[in-house]
């Protein structure tokens, strides 16, 4: 039997503090699913963070942002259920 897999190979992303840009994925209504980078110390409490923000997926259509929208109310419903 034989498995694929499809991999992304991405370049590294630096901030203007120097500092690798982790790749982030947004589940925000607007942009659900939508992955972008931002600023390595963004959530690093104390330090000081540069307003570094760089979109990686193009903007959804709205029938994409409809359908995920949707699943992610039927998830959080899910889990709901479950407690």
């Amino acid at each position: 039997s034989s498995s694929s897999y499809t991999s992304e190979a991405r370049s590294r992303v630096f901030c203007p503090c120097n500092i690798e840009a982790p790749l982030v994925t947004s589940w925000t209504e607007e942009n659900p699913g939508r992955r972008f980078y931002g600023c390595g110390l963004y959530k690093d409490t104390g330090r000081k963070w540069c307003n570094f923000f760089q979109w990686l997926d193009p903007i959804g259509n709205n029938r994409q942002k409809k359908i995920i929208v949707g699943l992610m109310k039927e998830v959080d419903e899910l889990k709901l259920r479950e407690k």
